[in-house]
């Protein structure tokens, strides 16, 4: 009894993974890979439209239910659309710690619209009590500042905001560029976030 219930909550949990968008049309849309596992989640919001009322698109790589918990059990697969393998893709496994597994996830996203991208660390509370005293140990939360940029038609993006140890790491967006059979990274000039009223 106690499998089928840990089976249907499985189940449910990774139907509140996020999925990427499989339909890609180089016309309109730019493709981006976004890092992300348990406890250290990368959130984008892609297609804003001030003008037309249109906040954007959310997701959460490593944060949502699915994310976190394939992430733990180090079940969480990467998901490609194509983009060209870097660094970064090859070397993932490094970022992996101890009941998170790191993961990325590649989108289409709406082409000549801001898109605002941020990470965030989400830490742990232990509390531990003894015969006279009860001690909390908490290794904090933050949210690295919200970077903003505008992706183009047709072009490759990669965000890199992973980083080891209990703080966040302020993301970086590169253009993933083959030239020659070589991929390269072309760094990205990002703005403050974009803010609809």
């Amino acid at each position: 009894m106690k499998k089928s219930i840990l089976g249907i909550a499985v189940m449910f949990l990774f139907a509140f993974a996020q999925e990427p968008n499989v339909e890609y049309n180089p016309n309109n849309q730019a493709r981006i890979r976004l890092f992300g596992q348990n406890g250290r989640p990368t959130i984008m919001v892609s297609g804003i439209d001030c003008k037309a009322g249109n906040k954007g698109e959310e997701v959460n790589i490593g944060g949502s239910m699915g994310d976190a918990f394939g992430s733990l059990f180090g079940s969480a697969k990467n998901v490609s659309l194509g983009i060209p393998q870097t660094e970064a893709t090859k070397t993932i496994s490094e970022q992996n710690g101890i009941l998170s597994k790191a993961i990325y996830k590649e989108f289409a996203i709406p082409a000549n619209k801001p898109v605002n991208i941020r990470s965030a660390f989400i830490g742990l509370s232990n509390v531990s009590h003894g015969k006279y005293v009860t001690i909390v140990q908490d290794e904090g939360n933050c949210n690295s500042k919200t970077v903003s940029f505008v992706p183009e038609a047709g072009k490759d993006y990669e965000v890199i905001s992973l980083q080891k140890g209990e703080k966040c790491a302020l993301p970086s967006v590169f253009e993933v560029i083959t030239e020659n059979s070589q991929t390269k990274l072309k760094e990205v000039a990002t703005n403050e976030a974009v803010k609809c009223d």
